[in-house]
């Protein structure tokens, strides 16, 4: 064969490979396009309701942070009372035991 017809074909191979790898991307790159648009799109319709899914959310974990807190004050302040009374009264007995 002569080198001139060696350098035609390279060249052309070159050119093959190149359309080859050319459409071999096209595809993925042509559904990365299409799932980036719809991801867009989803997000757009879906921030409405998780806005307003927050909100219940938030309500709710006010409320029942409210509610607990009321629940809790009513030992804890019982205990309180006592502690300071079982103190006072220590105190006290200490004083005229002169201790």
């Amino acid at each position: 064969m002569e080198p001139s017809i060696l350098v035609i074909l390279r060249d052309l191979a070159v050119i093959l490979i190149v359309l080859e790898v050319g459409a071999m991307l096209v595809g993925p790159l042509v559904a990365l396009f299409f799932v980036v648009q719809g991801l867009r799109w989803v997000k757009r319709k879906i921030r409405s309701p998780l806005l307003q899914a927050q909100l219940w959310a938030m309500r709710i974990d006010r409320g029942a942070t409210r509610v607990s807190g009321a629940v809790v004050e009513v030992p804890i302040s019982i205990q309180t009372a006592a502690v300071r009374a079982s103190i006072t009264t220590r105190g006290v007995v200490n004083y005229v035991l002169g201790r």
